[in-house]
C-alpha cells in the first residue's frame, strides 16, 4: 500500500490549487495520518456512499462536512441530520442512523450498483425524477423500491421532544 499521506503532502506542496481532499475509503486510521501530515492545509470532504454513518468519525478527525446522497431526495433530513453531528448531539444521530440510515443502507447493499439506483428511486418518491440509471448499474426492484420508502415514512409510537424535532420535517421535502 502506497503512503498516502506522504504522497497527498508532496502534491499539496507541489500545487497550490490544491484546496481539498475527499475521502472515498473510510479508513479512520489513514484519515487521521493525512490530517497530521497535512494540517489545515486543505478543506476535507467525507465522500463515501451515504457519508452520513462515517459523519461523526470524519468530524472526530477534522473533517468539516461531507458529500450526502441523501440530499438531493429529503434535504431537510439531511440538514438535520448535519446540524446535529455539528453539535454533538448524540441522541439524535443515534436515532436517525437506526431509523433511516442504516434500513437505508441495508436496503442499498442488497445489490450491487444500488448506491446510484437507491437515490434515483428516492428522487422519483418526492417528484423529482432523474432518469434512468446508466448500464452497468441497474434500477432498484420494485420491491425494494417500494421498500426504500419505509424508513423515510415509519414512525415509532413513543417520541422524545428532540426526536419530534427530528421527525417534524421528515416529509421527504
Amino acid at each position: 500500500m502506497p503512503d498516502r499521506p506522504a504522497t497527498l503532502a508532496r502534491l499539496a506542496e507541489r500545487h497550490a490549487n490544491l484546496i481539498g481532499f475527499k475521502d472515498g475509503h473510510g479508513d479512520v486510521e489513514q484519515l487521521v495520518a493525512i490530517r497530521q501530515a497535512l494540517g489545515d492545509r486543505v478543506v476535507y470532504v467525507g465522500g463515501m456512499p451515504t457519508a452520513e454513518i462515517l459523519a461523526v468519525p470524519y468530524f472526530a478527525v477534522g473533517f468539516t462536512t461531507y458529500s450526502s446522497a441523501v440530499f438531493n431526495f429529503i434535504p431537510r433530513l439531511a440538514l438535520r441530520f448535519y446540524a446535529a453531528v455539528r453539535a454533538g448531539d448524540a441522541a439524535i444521530t443515534d436515532d436517525m442512523l437506526k431509523r433511516f440510515f442504516l434500513p437505508y443502507i441495508a436496503l442499498r447493499n442488497r445489490k450491487r450498483g444500488y448506491a446510484v439506483s437507491i437515490v434515483k428511486a428516492g428522487m422519483r418518491l418526492v417528484g423529482r425524477p432523474a432518469g434512468p440509471v446508466r448500464s452497468p448499474r441497474s434500477s432498484i426492484s420494485p420491491p425494494a423500491r417500494k421498500a426504500s420508502c419505509a424508513p423515510c415514512c415509519t414512525r415509532p409510537s413513543t417520541t422524545s421532544a428532540r426526536q419530534a424535532k427530528f421527525r417534524s420535517g421528515n416529509d421527504g421535502g
